[in-house]
């Protein structure tokens, strides 16, 4: 039976043809139409593009997880140990193909349109450490233990996708697009052998396993007339081999220095219809005692009935496995891909970029992460150096550029540059090259004018808002120090109430003793009046200042304000008003220093008063000191016999008998105090 040989051969002949589909670093060219591809989400720089037949959209790539050329060897020989010391328990080797036979877009507006004519070849193995194990140490440290054979897969699919996408500007932030693809089926071979153990018997050192697994295919028929006969001889193009895929993909422009993207490529299935092929072994234990080498060997090439060794080894394991075949349809799902990072422009010219890359095999995410420097000289060249980490190695330094010649685009990159020169340290290679032919947009260079004048009218917007909100913090300073200003002069007038109301008490009591105190008391509220009444001179100036700094700041606002006339006014507003609480304020400050004018005078009426008490105070002594004297003459006018001589006055009293000279001093003094009539006197002789 020839099956087995053939799904080895189609298998071999997938695994030789295929290249990559595309560099990782191309979802960092916006400029290009290939980077649609990862990213569907990408609004284009230019108004359309036409990718060139069988000069665009190639790449090569090769990508082992497990090991690279060189883990064969150590020391100079040839050593399958360290080739599995580099391994891990579950790994991938992908390889990969596609390139465009038709692609072309169209950008109108804000939207944009493409579309993809591109045949793909996708490989995938996965392979588990404990395998090769068993291929290389054999079964002797397992005897009386099982085997596992978890993560052994593989995956071969041929297909052609016809994509079309679409992406729309939502805003000026987020752009976000999809691109649907209709798959038609060529080839495929795929199994997987996870849950399948393998038990070494202690006794004869068979070995037995007991699982369900299977291999399916479709193709097996190519170059086998006598099989496809079997099947009805099958068209190699099957119309009924269709598949569904989507991509989807968004960009945030979060800042006008940073970008977000992020993407998810190839969810979708491909269904293999009618013509399908499955070798299955439908759970039965076996039991392998070894292949009859030596009855192989001696069959020759050719034998009498005209098979092959490799007919008869196929024959052989299909006896041995326990193998059966029938005619199926089935599905396969496309591998996914994730796509997110970012980038930092730091001017018009210098651009940093990062992301996150992962592609999904067998229920288990294959990571990659890459860094890219790079410039951007206007529209003609975009060139980048990469660095990434893929397949435990640290050593992927890549390079890429977009050149622009006219209306012709040329691009070329490579991921891990330096893998070419040390081939058999390399375990990831992946490049990208090609032609397009791209249209200018004469709008977008408008709509970015346009956007760079709008940021720039929002900047001075946001400058005059701020200078508008510190005007209006100054104003409610300006308030709060008027309300203070108000608050003292309602101090002042309660002072200045209640030295009245001492005045009146010290008028009602009108005590020497009382006035001087109150006059002391007066004295100092007017010192202190006068003090505060320099506060409020002080403040009312710093007021004058800030209302002159209000006015040089609100010319400026008036300056700026041409161009925003809404704002204008309202400054203007606010400036009148600051006019208005600034004159208010003069005024208050006139009444201030009146009141204050006005205290003063009613401290020199309170002296003069003070001056007038004390003349009345004099006035009332001296009154009371002729008092007293009076007192003391009228004491004197009981004495019975006194001389007094006053010039030539000459009074005697003998008994009750006094004379006085007639007109003289005494006799006047006398009678004007009224001796005479206290001493009932009557004139005699020129005397009394």
């Amino acid at each position: 039976m020839k099956k087995i040989y053939t799904l080895l051969t189609v298998f071999l002949c997938a695994f030789n043809f295929a290249k990559a589909q595309y560099a990782n670093q191309q979802a960092f060219y916006n400029n290009l139409p290939q980077a649609k591809y990862t990213n569907p989400g990408i609004l284009p720089d230019y108004s359309g593009y036409l990718s060139i037949p069988a000069l665009s959209g190639y790449g090569v790539t090769l990508s082992n997880s497990g090991f690279a050329f060189n883990d064969f060897f150590q020391d100079g020989n040839l050593s399958p140990n360290n080739l599995l010391s580099a391994m891990h328990n579950k790994n991938l080797l992908n390889i990969s193909s596609a390139v465009d036979v038709l692609g072309f877009g169209l950008k109108f507006g804000k939207n944009s349109i493409a579309l993809n004519i591109t045949p793909k070849t996708d490989v995938n193995l996965g392979y588990s450490k404990s395998v090769f194990d068993f291929l290389i140490n054999g079964n002797g440290n397992h005897i009386g233990k099982s085997i596992s054979l978890d993560g052994f897969s593989f995956d071969v699919s041929s297909y052609i996708e016809t994509g079309i996408g679409y992406t729309r500007e939502i805003n000026e932030k987020i752009s976000a697009g999809a691109r649907v693809k209709f798959l038609s089926g060529l080839g495929n071979v795929n199994g997987d052998f996870d849950g399948i153990s393998l038990y070494t018997n202690p006794n004869d050192y068979s070995l037995t396993a007991s699982s369900n697994f299977a291999i399916n295919a479709y193709g097996t028929f190519f170059g086998d007339s006598e099989l496809a006969e079997q099947m009805g001889n099958p068209p190699y193009f099957n119309p009924n081999n269709l598949g569904l895929g989507l991509d989807l993909g968004v960009n945030y422009q979060f800042s006008d220095n940073i970008q977000f993207f992020g993407s998810i490529v190839d969810l979708g299935y491909l269904k293999w219809s009618e013509y399908g092929e499955t070798l299955y072994n439908d759970g039965a234990s076996f039991k392998f005692d070894g292949l009859p080498l030596d009855e192989l060997l001696e069959s020759g090439d050719d034998n009498d009935n005209g098979s092959s060794f490799s007919e008869d080894l196929t024959d052989s394991l299909t006896s041995t496995f326990n193998l059966q075949r029938s005619q199926i349809s089935y599905t396969t799902g496309l591998k996914t891909q994730i796509y997110a990072g970012a980038s930092y422009s730091f001017t018009d010219y210098f651009v940093f970029q990062g992301m996150l890359h992962g592609r999904v095999f067998n229920n288990k995410i294959y990571p990659m992460y890459m860094f890219s420097g790079g410039i951007n000289l206007k529209r003609w060249l975009s060139a980048k150096l990469t660095y990434s980490g893929v397949n435990k190695t640290y050593n992927n330094i890549g390079a890429g550029v977009v050149l622009h010649a006219g209306a012709f685009q040329l691009y070329a990159m490579m991921d891990n540059i330096y893998g070419l020169t040390q081939i058999d340290y390399t375990r990831n290679l992946a490049g990208s090259f090609g032609v397009n032919f791209t249209f200018k947009d004469k709008e977008d260079k408008k709509r970015k004018k346009a956007k760079g004048k709008k940021k720039k009218a929002e900047n001075k917007k946001e400058k005059a808002k701020d200078k508008k909100k510190k005007a209006e913090d100054k104003k409610e300073k300006a308030k709060d120090k008027k309300e203070k200003a108000e608050n003292k002069k309602e101090k002042a007038e309660d002072k200045k109430e209640k030295a009245e109301n001492k005045k009146e008490k010290a008028e009602e009591k009108k005590t020497v003793k009382q006035l001087n105190a109150k006059e002391k008391e007066l004295k100092s509220e007017a010192s202190k009046e006068k003090s505060e009444a320099r506060e409020i001179k002080k403040e009312a100036k710093a007021i004058n200042e800030k209302e002159k700094e209000l006015k040089s700041q609100a010319n400026e606002v008036k300056s700026e304000a041409k161009e925003i006339k809404n704002e204008s006014k309202a400054i203007n507003e606010q400036k009148k008003e600051l006019k208005s609480e600034a004159k208010a304020v003069k005024s208050d400050t006139k009444e201030i220093k009146k009141e204050a004018k006005a205290i003063i005078e009613k401290e020199k009426e309170l002296k003069s008063e003070a001056k007038a008490v004390k003349s009345d105070t004099k006035e009332i002594k001296e009154e009371t000191k002729a008092l007293e004297n009076k007192v003391v003459s009228e004491s004197t006018s009981n004495i019975q016999y006194s001389e007094i001589a006053e010039k030539d006055s000459t009074v005697k009293v003998k008994s009750f008998d006094v004379e006085l000279l007639k007109d003289s001093v005494p006799a006047m003094a006398i009678d004007t105090i009224g001796v005479i009539d206290s001493l009932k006197l009557e004139p005699k002789d020129g005397g009394l």
